[in-house]
C-alpha cells in the first residue's frame, strides 16, 4: 500500500502494448509529479512482468476489483462507506484512467468513489488517438493529461520518451539462458542471438511466415543464431504443422509467459517482429528492434526506444509489405 507516500494509479485495461506506450506517462507522472509510487491497474497477464522492471511499482488485477459498479447511472450511485471500491482508490492523489464510457458515468463515480475519503485528482485519457494526429499514441496519452489537469506544471520534455523503459531483473539473464539452453542455444561462447516473433494479434499485421524463414537463413550465414518465439496466437492460427517445419529450422520458443519472454529477450542482441506488443516489449527494454508494418501506422504505433528502426513497404503497390533485403539490412546495421 502507499501510506505516507504520494501515489498514483493508471487503470489501463489494454494489451501488452498499450501498456508498455502508458510508460512514458507513468515516467513523466514519476519525475514532474513527484510521484513516489505508480500503480496500474489492469489485466496481470499482460501487464504483470512491469513490476520490477519499470517505473510502474504495483500491478493490481482489474479482475479483482468491482469496476463494473462505476459504469452505473451517475445520478443514482451511491456506494456504501464500507464498498471494497472505497478502499481500493482511497491511498492516491492522482488516478488516470483508460476506462470510460460515452456518458461519463465512469469518470463521475470514481471521482465520487475516491473523494468519498481524500481529494484526488481524476484524468480520463482517451486511448486511440484521432485519424489526423501526426505525433506518437504516447505522446498524445502524455498531451491529454496535461490538458486535463491545467493547474499542473506539468510539461512534456522529449527525454520521457528515450531511453530504456523496460530493464531488465537481476534475474532474467540466469533465467532466459536456462531457457534458451532447453532448445540447444548455449551460452559458452555467447552468441549474437536474434529474436523473431511473426506473429501479432491482428492477421493482417504479419509480415508472410515464409520471409522470416528466408530472414532466418540469412541470420544464420552472417553467424547469428536466430530464435523464433510463437505465442498461443499464433499457434490456434497456424496449427501445429508450421511450428514443426520451424522448428527444423530454428530453435522454437512456444508458450513462454511474458515474464519469460522479457528474461529470454534480455539475452538476446537484436529483435525481428510485426506491430504486436512483443516488438514494444523489445524496443522498451533497449534492443535493435526492426518493427515490420503493413497496414496499421507507424507515426502513432511504432515500438519506442533508441534502437528501433520501422520497414515499410514502398508504397507503390497496396499492401506491398518490406522486402527481406529491406529487413535484413536495417537490422544487420544494428547487430
Amino acid at each position: 500500500m502507499c501510506s505516507n507516500k504520494k501515489c498514483g494509479l493508471i487503470i489501463q485495461p489494454g494489451a501488452v502494448g498499450d501498456g508498455i506506450l502508458t510508460l512514458p506517462l507513468a515516467r513523466l507522472l514519476r519525475q514532474e509529479w513527484r510521484l513516489d509510487h505508480i500503480d496500474i491497474m489492469g489485466h496481470t497477464e499482460k501487464m504483470g512482468y512491469l513490476q520490477g522492471r519499470s517505473d510502474i511499482t504495483r500491478i493490481i488485477s482489474i479482475d479483482d476489483v468491482k469496476l463494473h459498479q462505476l459504469f452505473h447511472d451517475s445520478s443514482t450511485f451511491n456506494p456504501l462507506e464500507n464498498d471494497s471500491l472505497i478502499d481500493v482508490f482511497r491511498n492516491y492523489e492522482l488516478i488516470v484512467s483508460f476506462l470510460s464510457d460515452e456518458k461519463g458515468h465512469f469518470e463521475q463515480n470514481l471521482i465520487y468513489t475516491a473523494m468519498t475519503t481524500h481529494a484526488a485528482d481524476v484524468v480520463t485519457i482517451q486511448l486511440i488517438p484521432p485519424g489526423d494526429y501526426v505525433e506518437h499514441a504516447a505522446h498524445f496519452f502524455m498531451e491529454q493529461f496535461i490538458s486535463e489537469l491545467p493547474h499542473s506544471q506539468v510539461t512534456i520534455y522529449p527525454e520521457v520518451m528515450e531511453g530504456q523503459l523496460i530493464r531488465p531483473r537481476p534475474d532474467d539473464a540466469e533465467k532466459g539462458w536456462s531457457i534458451l539452453k532447453a532448445v540447444g542455444v548455449g551460452s559458452d561462447p555467447k552468441p549474437t542471438i536474434v529474436a523473431i516473433h511473426p506473429g501479432s494479434g491482428g492477421a493482417e499485421k504479419c509480415w508472410p511466415l515464409k520471409n522470416y524463414q528466408d530472414l532466418s537463413e540469412r541470420l544464420k550465414k552472417q553467424g547469428c543464431q536466430p530464435i523464433m518465439l510463437l505465442g498461443p496466437v499464433e499457434q490456434e492460427r497456424w496449427g501445429q504443422l508450421p511450428a514443426d517445419e520451424l522448428k527444423a529450422q530454428v530453435p522454437l520458443l512456444q508458450g513462454l509467459t511474458l515474464d519469460e519472454v522479457a528474461a529470454v529477450l534480455s539475452c538476446c542482441s537484436g529483435y525481428v517482429g510485426n506491430d504486436s506488443g512483443i516488438s514494444h516489449l523489445a524496443g522498451g527494454m533497449g534492443l535493435g528492434t526492426v518493427a515490420i508494418f503493413g497496414p496499421s501506422n507507424p507515426q502513432n504505433w511504432r515500438p519506442l526506444g533508441e534502437k528501433v528502426r520501422v520497414c515499410v513497404g514502398a508504397g507503390k503497390v497496396k499492401d506491398e509489405w518490406a522486402t527481406v533485403n529491406d529487413v535484413h539490412k536495417q537490422l544487420a546495421d544494428m547487430i
